[in-house]
């Protein structure tokens, strides 16, 4: 994700707890297609 979000202009700004968990979340199931872009977007910063 890094890497596909600095290729685009972007860099994100989630702490490494919240990183884990999103990755831990989508690896589970738990979190939704929807629910993992929204959260990704919250946390996207222009570099």
């Amino acid at each position: 994700m890094v890497l596909l979000l600095w290729i685009n202009g972007y860099r994100h700004d989630f702490t490494t707890d919240e990183d884990f968990d999103l990755v831990v979340g989508v690896a589970e199931g738990t979190f939704e297609l929807r629910d993992s872009a929204a959260l990704i977007s919250q946390h996207l910063v222009s570099r």
